[in-house]
């Protein structure tokens, strides 16, 4: 079935609005300030020299992100920090990060659903306009979820990395800490030894022991240390030194306590996953082993009732 003549010149008008609207999108992002501006920057020179500077050498994508998709795309206020404290969550601590993730989103909504649009005569000839052109919508709904999709599942991944070395890096704390050093020092030998063994929580000892060498308060690293990792343990032990600091109580007892809770939480999750094992185990047992085992066990009576009754039905038709 082909497409009528009409539904291919709707189908040709859309393709040329949705490139025609892409492309001027695009140049109009692209394109350098106005003369306006330009004026205004070169009577300030002073003070923008430098970021002019910086601008021209570096390539168009970074100036595209810095300026006119960080201004139209990117929300502002509390939105952004929600989504500048995920990314920095997912591992992408690049100021331009932001950017690129909503740049990203719309250029995914816009063009899947143009390379599908321009691919269907070729591969889907039979369709009509109209289901084409739901599909399209359907695909660029697909395309514009799929960054925060991505950005979910890498948060989980590291979560999940960070709960399973964390406890370990605890412990390390700990004995630093008894050991006689200070809590900066602690921080940043612990960075050190934990990161063969586990890298992701090692990185994240790392920066917080370079913000306490940047002049950062320990309070401030700490909530950094816990927002930038983003799982409960984390952010218990933050408030809890936070605390223990504010009171004048023991380091070394609070971080004592929280290991010894943490490891029996530690325990306790070994346990729930051991329990739940045979309940997950049972659905591959229905699906895939119990229809050979029924096989193997049902066979030999099948064939001895095969030959038992084939006899006698083959006599009782002869007669």
């Amino acid at each position: 079935m082909t497409i009528p003549p009409i539904s291919q010149h709707l189908l040709a008008i859309i393709v040329f609005a949705t490139v025609t609207l892409f492309v001027l999108g695009v140049a109009a992002l692209v394109a350098g300030p106005s003369l306006r501006e330009r004026l205004v920057g070169r009577a300030s020179a002073g003070a923008s020299a430098p970021a002019s500077v910086r601008q021209t050498r570096d390539g168009w994508f970074q100036r595209l992100l810095r300026g006119p998709i960080e201004s139209k795309l990117v929300p502002q206020g509390d939105q952004r920090s929600v989504v500048r404290r995920r990314m920095i969550q997912a591992g992408f601590f690049d100021p331009s990060a932001i950017p690129t993730y909503f740049a990203s989103r719309l250029a995914l909504a816009i063009g899947l659903p143009l390379v599908f649009i321009l691919s269907a005569p070729l591969l889907v000839s039979h369709w009509t306009t109209e289901r084409i052109v739901g599909t399209g919508f359907a695909i660029a709904l697909v395309g514009y979820m799929l960054p925060p999709f991505y950005v979910s599942r890498r948060i989980r991944h590291r979560q999940t990395l960070a709960r399973e070395g964390f406890p370990d890096a605890l412990d390390l704390l700990l004995v630093c800490v008894e050991a006689g050093l200070g809590l900066d020092a602690a921080v940043a030998r612990v960075g050190e030894e934990i990161g063969e063994a586990h890298p992701l929580v090692g990185h994240h000892f790392k920066l917080m022991a370079l913000e306490l060498r940047a002049g950062k308060t320990r309070e401030d690293a700490l909530r950094n240390f816990a927002d930038r990792i983003g799982i409960d343990e984390v952010m218990a032990l933050a408030s809890l030194l936070i605390q223990s600091e504010q009171l004048g109580s023991s380091i070394a007892d609070t971080l004592r306590a929280a290991a010894d809770d943490m490891r029996a939480k530690r325990m306790l999750a070994a346990e729930k996953k051991a329990q739940e094992l045979g309940v997950k185990l049972s659905f591959p047992l229905i699906l895939m082993i119990l229809p050979a085992l029924m096989l193997v066990v049902a066979t030999p009576a099948i064939i001895n009732i095969a030959r038992t009754l084939l006899p006698t039905l083959a006599g009782s038709g002869g007669s």
